[in-house]
Protein backbone atom coordinates (compact mmCIF):
# COMPACT_ATOMS: atom_id res chain seq x y z
CA UNK A 1 0.00 0.00 0.00
CA UNK A 2 1.18 3.35 -0.99
CA UNK A 3 1.55 6.15 1.81
CA UNK A 4 0.70 9.00 0.79
CA UNK A 5 1.34 10.87 4.00
CA UNK A 6 2.88 14.39 4.35
CA UNK A 7 3.70 17.73 2.14
CA UNK A 8 4.64 17.52 -1.54
CA UNK A 9 5.09 20.02 -3.91
CA UNK A 10 5.45 19.09 -7.65
CA UNK A 11 6.81 21.59 -10.17
CA UNK A 12 5.52 24.48 -8.05
CA UNK A 13 5.87 27.77 -9.82
CA UNK A 14 4.45 30.81 -9.10
CA UNK A 15 4.65 34.31 -10.86
CA UNK A 16 4.16 38.15 -9.04
CA UNK A 17 3.58 41.18 -11.12
CA UNK A 18 5.36 44.41 -9.56
CA UNK A 19 3.99 48.01 -10.02
CA UNK A 20 5.25 48.43 -13.95
CA UNK A 21 2.93 45.49 -14.78
CA UNK A 22 6.16 43.24 -15.39
CA UNK A 23 5.67 39.40 -14.44
CA UNK A 24 8.47 37.43 -12.71
CA UNK A 25 8.79 33.94 -11.45
CA UNK A 26 9.25 34.12 -6.78
CA UNK A 27 9.07 30.22 -7.15
CA UNK A 28 10.40 28.01 -10.32
CA UNK A 29 9.87 24.70 -10.46
CA UNK A 30 9.81 23.72 -6.59
CA UNK A 31 9.82 20.03 -5.64
CA UNK A 32 10.08 17.95 -2.81
CA UNK A 33 8.50 15.39 -0.44
CA UNK A 34 8.51 16.22 3.44
CA UNK A 35 6.97 13.34 6.35
CA UNK A 36 6.84 13.48 10.13
CA UNK A 37 8.57 13.84 11.88
CA UNK A 38 11.01 15.48 9.60
CA UNK A 39 12.50 18.94 9.85
CA UNK A 40 12.66 20.46 6.38
CA UNK A 41 14.62 23.47 6.13
CA UNK A 42 14.04 26.48 3.56
CA UNK A 43 17.22 28.11 3.45
CA UNK A 44 17.99 31.73 1.44
CA UNK A 45 18.56 35.38 1.38
CA UNK A 46 15.36 37.74 1.54
CA UNK A 47 14.05 37.98 -1.43
CA UNK A 48 14.71 34.39 -2.13
CA UNK A 49 10.57 32.96 -2.26
CA UNK A 50 11.20 31.74 1.59
CA UNK A 51 7.84 32.94 3.13
CA UNK A 52 5.84 32.92 -0.63
CA UNK A 53 6.84 29.20 -0.34
CA UNK A 54 5.08 29.02 3.17
CA UNK A 55 2.00 31.02 2.40
CA UNK A 56 1.46 28.81 -1.01
CA UNK A 57 1.32 25.68 1.01
CA UNK A 58 -1.07 27.42 3.22
CA UNK A 59 -3.03 29.16 0.40
CA UNK A 60 -2.64 32.35 1.76
CA UNK A 61 -0.79 34.38 -1.32
CA UNK A 62 -3.63 36.84 -3.10
CA UNK A 63 -3.04 39.01 -6.19
CA UNK A 64 -0.25 39.79 -7.91
CA UNK A 65 1.30 36.52 -6.53
CA UNK A 66 -0.23 33.83 -9.03
CA UNK A 67 0.35 30.37 -8.83
CA UNK A 68 1.08 29.46 -12.52
CA UNK A 69 1.74 25.72 -12.85
CA UNK A 70 2.44 22.62 -10.39
CA UNK A 71 1.17 21.15 -7.41
CA UNK A 72 0.65 21.18 -4.17
CA UNK A 73 -0.55 17.89 -1.81
CA UNK A 74 -1.00 17.10 1.69
CA UNK A 75 -1.80 13.25 2.72
CA UNK A 76 -2.09 12.32 -1.20
CA UNK A 77 -4.85 15.14 -1.51
CA UNK A 78 -4.01 18.35 -4.51
CA UNK A 79 -4.79 21.66 -2.66
CA UNK A 80 -5.92 23.50 -5.28
CA UNK A 81 -9.34 25.06 -4.69
CA UNK A 82 -10.05 27.71 -1.28
CA UNK A 83 -12.10 25.41 0.01
CA UNK A 84 -8.88 22.38 -0.37
CA UNK A 85 -6.91 24.65 1.97
CA UNK A 86 -9.53 26.03 4.34
CA UNK A 87 -10.47 22.10 4.93
CA UNK A 88 -6.83 21.76 6.42
CA UNK A 89 -5.99 25.24 6.99
CA UNK A 90 -4.43 26.24 11.04
CA UNK A 91 -5.63 22.33 12.14
CA UNK A 92 -3.86 19.83 10.09
CA UNK A 93 -1.55 22.50 9.01
CA UNK A 94 -0.40 25.14 11.35
CA UNK A 95 1.67 28.09 11.37
CA UNK A 96 3.91 30.35 13.61
CA UNK A 97 4.77 33.51 12.29
CA UNK A 98 8.13 35.59 12.72
CA UNK A 99 6.46 38.66 14.68
CA UNK A 100 4.23 36.94 17.59
CA UNK A 101 3.39 40.12 19.32
CA UNK A 102 2.04 41.31 16.25
CA UNK A 103 0.39 38.36 15.50
CA UNK A 104 -1.75 38.10 18.19
CA UNK A 105 -4.90 39.93 18.63
CA UNK A 106 -4.02 43.01 21.71
CA UNK A 107 -7.61 43.21 22.96
CA UNK A 108 -8.13 39.38 23.57
CA UNK A 109 -6.49 37.49 26.42
CA UNK A 110 -4.18 34.62 25.54
CA UNK A 111 -6.53 32.42 27.02
CA UNK A 112 -9.62 33.15 24.93
CA UNK A 113 -7.61 33.40 21.86
CA UNK A 114 -6.47 29.94 21.92
CA UNK A 115 -9.95 28.79 23.32
CA UNK A 116 -11.49 29.70 20.39
CA UNK A 117 -9.64 28.01 18.31
CA UNK A 118 -10.16 24.79 20.00
CA UNK A 119 -13.83 25.38 19.57
CA UNK A 120 -13.91 26.42 16.24
CA UNK A 121 -12.02 23.44 14.97
CA UNK A 122 -13.85 21.53 17.25
CA UNK A 123 -10.81 19.86 19.23
CA UNK A 124 -13.36 20.35 22.40
CA UNK A 125 -17.14 20.94 22.81
CA UNK A 126 -17.78 23.26 25.72
CA UNK A 127 -15.28 26.46 27.02
CA UNK A 128 -14.70 24.52 30.44
CA UNK A 129 -12.76 21.74 28.31
CA UNK A 130 -11.15 24.17 26.06
CA UNK A 131 -9.67 26.39 28.94
CA UNK A 132 -8.31 23.10 31.02
CA UNK A 133 -6.95 21.92 27.67
CA UNK A 134 -5.05 25.49 27.39
CA UNK A 135 -3.72 25.33 30.79
CA UNK A 136 -2.18 21.80 30.12
CA UNK A 137 -0.96 23.03 26.45
CA UNK A 138 0.65 26.46 27.98
CA UNK A 139 2.49 24.42 30.44
CA UNK A 140 3.62 22.07 28.11
CA UNK A 141 5.52 24.90 25.93
CA UNK A 142 6.95 25.74 28.89
CA UNK A 143 4.93 28.67 30.50
CA UNK A 144 4.25 28.51 34.05
CA UNK A 145 1.61 29.26 35.93
CA UNK A 146 -0.44 28.66 33.19
CA UNK A 147 -4.05 30.05 34.73
CA UNK A 148 -3.03 33.69 35.70
CA UNK A 149 -0.98 33.75 31.59
CA UNK A 150 -4.49 32.62 30.17
CA UNK A 151 -5.99 36.41 31.76
CA UNK A 152 -2.38 38.10 30.17
CA UNK A 153 -2.81 40.20 27.30
CA UNK A 154 -0.10 40.20 24.62
CA UNK A 155 1.57 43.40 25.39
CA UNK A 156 1.81 42.18 29.10
CA UNK A 157 3.97 39.28 27.91
CA UNK A 158 7.74 38.88 26.55
CA UNK A 159 8.81 38.37 22.90
CA UNK A 160 9.54 35.06 24.29
CA UNK A 161 6.48 33.69 26.00
CA UNK A 162 4.44 35.37 23.20
CA UNK A 163 6.31 33.29 20.87
CA UNK A 164 5.84 29.98 23.00
CA UNK A 165 1.58 31.23 22.66
CA UNK A 166 1.63 31.00 19.23
CA UNK A 167 3.49 27.85 19.41
CA UNK A 168 1.05 25.83 22.05
CA UNK A 169 -1.90 27.52 19.69
CA UNK A 170 -0.42 25.76 16.57
CA UNK A 171 -0.12 22.54 18.74
CA UNK A 172 -3.33 22.43 19.94
CA UNK A 173 -4.90 21.09 17.19
CA UNK A 174 -2.69 18.17 16.78
CA UNK A 175 -1.59 19.23 13.60
CA UNK A 176 0.38 16.84 11.03
CA UNK A 177 2.24 19.64 9.55
CA UNK A 178 4.15 22.55 11.40
CA UNK A 179 5.56 25.90 9.10
CA UNK A 180 8.08 27.88 11.34
CA UNK A 181 8.55 31.31 9.02
CA UNK A 182 11.51 33.06 10.94
CA UNK A 183 10.11 32.06 14.25
CA UNK A 184 12.95 33.38 16.17
CA UNK A 185 13.39 36.93 14.51
CA UNK A 186 12.79 39.60 17.05
CA UNK A 187 14.27 37.20 19.79
CA UNK A 188 17.09 37.36 21.90
CA UNK A 189 19.95 34.19 21.40
CA UNK A 190 19.30 32.82 24.46
CA UNK A 191 15.31 33.29 23.38
CA UNK A 192 16.48 31.55 20.30
CA UNK A 193 18.13 28.41 21.06
CA UNK A 194 15.06 27.53 23.33
CA UNK A 195 12.48 28.70 21.16
CA UNK A 196 14.48 25.62 18.79
CA UNK A 197 15.12 23.20 21.18
CA UNK A 198 10.99 23.58 22.61
CA UNK A 199 10.19 23.55 17.99
CA UNK A 200 12.22 20.22 18.13
CA UNK A 201 11.34 18.24 20.89
CA UNK A 202 7.42 18.74 20.79
CA UNK A 203 7.89 17.93 16.61
CA UNK A 204 9.66 14.79 17.76
CA UNK A 205 6.86 13.91 20.50
CA UNK A 206 3.98 14.98 18.73
CA UNK A 207 5.38 13.28 15.83
CA UNK A 208 4.64 16.15 12.75
CA UNK A 209 6.18 17.68 10.09
CA UNK A 210 8.16 20.93 9.84
CA UNK A 211 8.94 23.31 7.62
CA UNK A 212 11.96 25.50 9.03
CA UNK A 213 12.16 28.90 7.36
CA UNK A 214 15.23 31.14 7.90
CA UNK A 215 18.13 33.04 6.51
CA UNK A 216 20.29 31.72 10.01
CA UNK A 217 22.60 29.25 8.66
CA UNK A 218 23.15 28.62 12.47
CA UNK A 219 19.99 27.75 13.70
CA UNK A 220 19.27 25.44 10.56
CA UNK A 221 22.22 23.59 11.33
CA UNK A 222 21.44 22.82 14.41
CA UNK A 223 16.90 21.65 13.82
CA UNK A 224 16.80 20.80 10.11
CA UNK A 225 17.11 16.85 9.24
CA UNK A 226 17.31 18.33 5.64
CA UNK A 227 18.07 21.82 4.06
CA UNK A 228 16.35 23.49 0.96
CA UNK A 229 18.39 26.66 -0.51
CA UNK A 230 16.27 28.32 -2.14
CA UNK A 231 17.78 31.60 -4.17
CA UNK A 232 15.42 33.99 -6.94
CA UNK A 233 12.97 31.30 -6.15
CA UNK A 234 14.88 28.15 -7.28
CA UNK A 235 16.16 25.19 -5.68
CA UNK A 236 19.73 25.68 -5.70
CA UNK A 237 20.75 22.30 -3.27
CA UNK A 238 19.11 20.27 -1.04
CA UNK A 239 21.73 18.71 1.48
CA UNK A 240 21.24 17.27 5.32
CA UNK A 241 21.88 19.48 8.38
CA UNK A 242 24.23 17.66 9.42
CA UNK A 243 26.37 17.91 5.89
CA UNK A 244 25.80 21.62 6.22
CA UNK A 245 27.10 22.20 9.33
CA UNK A 246 30.66 19.94 7.93
CA UNK A 247 30.86 22.00 5.29
CA UNK A 248 30.14 18.88 2.35
CA UNK A 249 28.18 21.13 0.40
CA UNK A 250 27.85 21.36 -3.44
CA UNK A 251 26.66 24.49 -4.86
CA UNK A 252 28.48 27.53 -4.74
CA UNK A 253 25.34 29.26 -3.42
CA UNK A 254 25.47 27.45 -0.18
CA UNK A 255 28.90 27.84 -0.04
CA UNK A 256 28.64 31.79 -0.17
CA UNK A 257 25.87 31.80 2.41
CA UNK A 258 27.74 29.69 5.05
CA UNK A 259 30.64 32.10 4.47
CA UNK A 260 28.53 35.02 5.28
CA UNK A 261 28.49 33.46 8.98
CA UNK A 262 30.38 36.06 11.11
CA UNK A 263 33.02 35.04 13.14
CA UNK A 264 35.20 35.58 15.97
CA UNK A 265 38.31 36.88 13.33
CA UNK A 266 35.55 39.36 12.25
CA UNK A 267 35.87 41.90 15.02
CA UNK A 268 36.35 45.12 14.05
CA UNK A 269 35.87 44.74 10.32
CA UNK A 270 33.29 44.58 8.04
CA UNK A 271 31.07 41.83 8.18
CA UNK A 272 31.58 39.21 4.66
CA UNK A 273 28.40 39.12 1.90
CA UNK A 274 27.68 38.05 -0.86
CA UNK A 275 28.86 40.13 -3.80
CA UNK A 276 25.88 41.75 -6.36
CA UNK A 277 21.97 41.56 -5.70
CA UNK A 278 19.60 39.23 -5.41
CA UNK A 279 18.06 38.43 -9.54
CA UNK A 280 14.69 39.19 -10.76
CA UNK A 281 14.09 35.80 -12.12
CA UNK A 282 12.29 36.31 -15.64
CA UNK A 283 12.58 35.10 -19.06
CA UNK A 284 16.35 36.45 -19.22
CA UNK A 285 17.17 33.55 -16.75
CA UNK A 286 15.15 30.42 -19.44
CA UNK A 287 18.65 29.48 -20.49
CA UNK A 288 20.65 30.89 -18.02
CA UNK A 289 21.77 29.64 -14.39
CA UNK A 290 19.77 32.08 -11.87
CA UNK A 291 23.23 32.47 -9.66
CA UNK A 292 25.18 33.13 -12.59
CA UNK A 293 26.11 36.69 -12.16
CA UNK A 294 27.14 36.50 -8.42
CA UNK A 295 28.78 32.73 -8.39
CA UNK A 296 32.49 33.01 -7.71
CA UNK A 297 32.79 29.60 -10.04
CA UNK A 298 31.07 30.56 -13.18
CA UNK A 299 32.08 29.09 -16.49
CA UNK A 300 31.42 30.16 -19.88
CA UNK A 301 28.51 27.34 -20.42
CA UNK A 302 26.37 28.88 -17.29
CA UNK A 303 25.49 31.93 -18.98
CA UNK A 304 24.06 30.13 -22.11
CA UNK A 305 22.18 26.92 -20.42
CA UNK A 306 19.87 26.36 -17.47
CA UNK A 307 21.40 23.47 -15.45
CA UNK A 308 18.95 20.94 -14.38
CA UNK A 309 18.13 19.75 -10.56
CA UNK A 310 19.93 16.79 -10.57
CA UNK A 311 21.36 14.66 -7.16
CA UNK A 312 20.05 17.31 -5.12
CA UNK A 313 21.79 20.35 -6.80
CA UNK A 314 21.66 22.73 -9.54
CA UNK A 315 25.06 23.31 -11.09
CA UNK A 316 26.74 21.75 -13.97
CA UNK A 317 30.19 21.94 -11.75
CA UNK A 318 29.20 21.45 -8.21
CA UNK A 319 32.01 20.82 -6.15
Amino acid sequence: MTDNSGLELNNLTVKVKNAGNDEFYVLRNVSFLLKAPEVLGILGESGSGKSILAKEVCGLNSYPVKKISGDVSFDGKVLSMEKDYAGVRGKQIAMIFQHPTSALNPVITIGKQMTEILLHHKTVTDKKAAAELVASILEETGIDHSADRMLSYPHQLSGGMNQRVMIAMAISTQPRLMIADEPTTALDVITQEQIIKLLSDLGKKKDYATLFITHNISLMQKIADRVLVLYAGEMMEILTGKSLSAGKIKHPCTIALKECLPTLSHIGSSLPTIPGQIARNDERYDNRCVFYERCMYTQPRCKSEKPDFIDGVRCFYPL
